[in-house]
């Protein structure tokens, strides 16, 4: 599968599924020799379906973190990522979903 339009890869980033709207989330950083900051930070989505990487476009985020760690939590409908560098967390949340919406 290779879509037109993907992310640059970097080590060091965090890759998680999101199973209320059905996409992955890619949090990276542009620079991998890094750990960067805000303007270092990448955020996409991946939707399987249709083969389709997008930017979110995120403007501060923990640049490229080389996650300590990185999960969905779906009952507070965020991601959440530890930032191994600075001993940070950090969430995230797409979109929202209605209260009392069960995970797929």
């Amino acid at each position: 599968m290779q879509p037109k339009v993907q992310p640059e890869g970097v080590p060091g980033g965090g890759l998680v599924y999101d199973p209320f709207h059905k996409l992955l989330l890619l949090q990276s950083g542009k620079i991998a020799t890094q750990f960067g900051g805000g303007g270092d930070s990448i955020t996409w989505t991946y939707d399987v379906r249709t083969n389709a990487w997008t930017d979110l476009g995120v403007k501060t985020g923990p640049g490229n973190p080389w996650v300590g760690a990185m999960d969905f939590d779906p009952e507070h409908n965020v991601f959440v990522l530890f930032n191994h560098r600075d001993r940070h967390v950090w969430t995230y949340r797409l979109k929202a979903v209605p209260a009392g919406t069960k995970t797929p």
